[in-house]
């Protein structure tokens, strides 16, 4: 664990609730501080090509084609200013598709939150931080719910039954308790409270076996891992009875840091193992399926999903 991740679970130890979230603002600052110019624009989401105009968007001409130019990735916290993408709108069915809504991360309680989550757990490593803010992340953001994506949006039709501009400024504080957050939802809390803890780590935004799928790289005593805590691995016992859900988390050791790179910037894909795991006396057994797991990152070269 790194030295300022394991002071951090030293000092939260002895703080009531105001110096708690004092402390989390200072952290929360720095970490702004030091990610306020990661990105030139600013903005994350989704590339991919569009063959008609939209207002808000920056859209490009490139050889013949219309694309909506997007950062496909952010390191380190994903500060105010931040944009995330938050749904597609297609001209075809008027379904969550192609044009992009976007929301602002913005508040930040959930750090404070987990942080009381976990305030009296003893975590000894890495791992055990990161399966507690999956536990963390599905109980905040909720598993069920009756609220749709396109009502938290604000989003409304006309007479003829197209979308109009959302009606309001949302943020990710709207999804919390609805049931209806995905995985961008779910990886920029695991990016932010992980930045938070000063894990060098990046939000992916790109394609998990050609759906659209957001995702987290972290960098591990010199070893990538890909975090996938919205396509989790399921666990069962030894009578293949379903017992819980645990982050799906694989060491890229098949790559290097160029490859690692590439990946990044659209040039290559990784291949993952698909998984579950067996649990016998509390202990873990990974199985392999025979399926993989295709993650791939989306640039303005990506072809058309």
């Amino acid at each position: 664990m790194n030295e300022e991740a394991f002071e951090i679970l030293e000092d939260i130890k002895s703080l009531n609730d105001q110096q708690l979230k004092a402390y989390v603002e200072f952290i929360v600052k720095r970490r702004k501080e030091e990610s306020k110019n990661i990105n030139e624009d600013n903005f994350i989401g989704y590339n991919l090509p569009i063959n008609l105009e939209y207002p808000n968007l920056d859209i490009r001409d490139y050889d013949g084609k219309m694309w909506v130019l997007y950062n496909t990735y952010f390191k380190k916290y994903i500060h105010d200013e931040v944009k995330l993408l938050y749904g597609r709108i297609r001209e075809d069915n008027n379904k969550m598709g192609s044009l992009g809504y976007y929301y602002y991360v913005k508040n930040h309680e959930y750090i404070y939150e987990f942080l009381n989550f976990i305030k009296n757990e003893e975590i000894e490593d890495d791992f055990s931080l990161i399966y507690y803010i999956f536990y963390f992340i599905r109980n905040y953001f909720g598993l069920i719910g009756k609220v749709t994506r396109e009502n938290i949006s604000g989003l409304v039709l006309d007479s003829h039954g197209k979308y109009l501009e959302p009606t309001q400024e949302h943020t990710l504080l709207d999804f919390k308790h609805k049931g209806c957050a995905k995985c961008s939802e779910y990886t920029v809390v695991m990016e932010n409270i992980l930045s938070f803890f000063n894990y060098q780590t990046a939000f992916i935004m790109g394609s998990c076996d050609e759906d659209l799928h957001a995702y987290n790289i972290i960098f591990l005593d010199n070893e990538y891992y890909l975090i996938d805590a919205s396509y989790c691995t399921s666990c069962y016992d030894i009578n293949n009875k379903y017992i819980k859900a645990i982050p799906y988390i694989i060491k890229l050791n098949n790559y290097d840091q160029e490859e690692i790179k590439r990946f990044i910037t659209d040039d290559v894909a990784i291949v993952a193992s698909n998984c579950y795991a067996l649990v016998i006396n509390d202990n873990f057994y990974e199985i392999e399926k025979d399926s993989k797991r295709v993650y791939k990152t989306l640039t303005k070269k990506s072809d058309e999903i």
